[in-house]
């Protein structure tokens, strides 16, 4: 006779965020300032330079790009992103989902003003039904 199997144990509750949006941003701002301030290796980038320049050149008013140039618009973009991250992996907890989607991004950008020049780039229908109202306070 075959022995029965067991059921495999429950996960254990997902514990809930406690967070403040907030602090949440004012702490990541911080930690992005010391970064910036302490880097010392100039050579080493998480965006391929050269990817950028070829960005920067699309512009027809850009003739020549500064090595200088190109190194602190990369800084510029990783903490654009990061802090995109950020806001929307608030979405995904307050949601109780693991995994940042389309629709948490979009909500993520539906709410700051600094992030106004992106409503005509992401669809409004991808943006999440639940909108905590804390999430566009701040900084």
């Amino acid at each position: 006779m075959p022995e029965p199997s067991l059921p495999s144990p429950p996960s254990p509750p997902r514990p809930k965020p406690i967070f403040n949006v907030h602090s949440q941003l004012l702490n990541f701002r911080a930690q992005q300032l010391q970064e910036v301030k302490n880097i010392t290796d100039f050579k080493t980038h998480a965006l391929p330079l050269e990817h950028i320049k070829r960005i920067m050149k699309y512009d027809e008013d850009v003739d020549v790009i500064s090595s200088d140039a190109c190194v602190v618009f990369s800084k510029a973009c990783e903490m654009f992103i990061k802090q995109l991250t950020l806001r929307s992996w608030f979405h995904v907890e307050e949601n109780k989902k693991e995994t940042v989607q389309r629709c948490h991004i979009a909500t993520a950008i539906s709410h700051p003003v600094e992030y106004d020049f992106l409503t005509d780039t992401v669809p409004r229908d991808d943006i999440d039904v639940h909108i905590d109202t804390q999430m566009g306070q701040g900084p």
